[in-house]
């Protein structure tokens, strides 16, 4: 069951909800300019893949977005998000990048996210057309930065968690769990 809200000025907005692997290709061909994934981590790569797939506009002048909000993953299934956000989460990446900079990707044929050096198209060996980088960034958060849970008992719950729950949740860490799983 989806949910549809239409703003004062005309915008359309749907919920919508991809529960179980394979929900999500009911949203497969639906043009929307805007997605948000709460809490990612507790989808499949693959699904995310999928339903970023269908975020586009015919309108040269309307942009894009795609955001995962999410807490760390708490299982070896939520591990995706730090490979696709790598420079920002792995500590032994060779480029850190700094929360909110700016980095760009493209994806090659076997599925494999490249950071290349900006948005300029760029072709790899034996590729018949050149592929057009996407940007991406991410903007770490722990429960300090949210002016409304931070000025409640929530922190105190979240003391309560055993570790590397805790850590994972509270702080912000997506590397606690996954640490740990290895």
């Amino acid at each position: 069951a989806h949910g549809t809200l239409r703003t004062r000025d005309g915008r359309l907005i749907e919920f919508g909800a991809a529960k179980t692997p394979g929900d999500e290709t009911a949203w497969m061909g639906r043009a929307h300019d805007f997605l948000y994934i709460d809490e990612a981590t507790h989808f499949l790569e693959s699904q995310i893949r999928l339903l970023m797939g269908w975020v586009r506009t015919t309108d040269p002048n309307q942009r894009c977005r795609i955001i995962l909000g999410t807490n760390p993953p708490i299982t070896a299934e939520g591990d995706w998000i730090v490979g696709m956000f790598r420079p920002w989460l792995d500590p032994m990446h060779p480029n850190p990048a700094k929360p909110g900079e700016l980095r760009w990707f493209v994806t090659n044929s076997d599925g494999e996210d490249i950071e290349v050096d900006g948005p300029a198209p760029i072709r790899f060996p034996g590729q018949k057309r050149p592929l057009r980088p996407m940007s991406r960034s991410f903007i770490p958060a722990r429960l300090s930065d949210n002016p409304f849970l931070s000025r409640t008992d929530y922190e105190a719950k979240l003391d309560g968690l055993p570790e590397p729950l805790r850590s994972a949740v509270r702080d912000g860490n997506f590397m606690a769990v996954r640490a740990d799983s290895q």
